[in-house]
């Protein structure tokens, strides 16, 4: 496996982590919920850096989970792997926004 498979299965797995995560805060929370990351000025701020989207309900998420795909493209060129590397970003932070929209502090028990 060379190196841009690899972080091409890295990109996949962790969108598909994002999917699941949106999916079952739609279920759980709704689309209207709102998301957010603390300490943060400009709603998801990766999304909203690399894709120019304000993300601030589920739904909004949900929605922004089609334009990070459209990212991750897995052509064997050095453009791709940027790509997909910022889609893995994106999709970071929205499995990391899920958790905050569940519970205002998601770590408080882990210092």
């Amino acid at each position: 496996m060379g190196l841009f498979d690899i972080v091409f299965a890295g990109a996949a797995e962790m969108y598909a982590q994002a999917e699941k995560d949106v999916a079952a805060a739609v279920k759980d929370l709704g689309e209207s919920a709102p998301v957010a990351i603390p300490g943060t000025a400009y709603f998801l701020a990766t999304i909203y850096a690399y894709l120019g989207k304000k993300v601030t309900t589920v739904g909004e998420m949900k929605d922004a989970l089609a334009d990070i795909k459209a990212k991750m493209t897995s052509d064997q060129r050095l453009k791709d792997v940027f790509d997909s590397g910022a889609g893995t970003l994106m999709a970071a932070e929205i499995i990391e926004a899920c958790k905050y929209a569940r519970d205002p502090e998601p770590y408080k028990d882990t210092v």
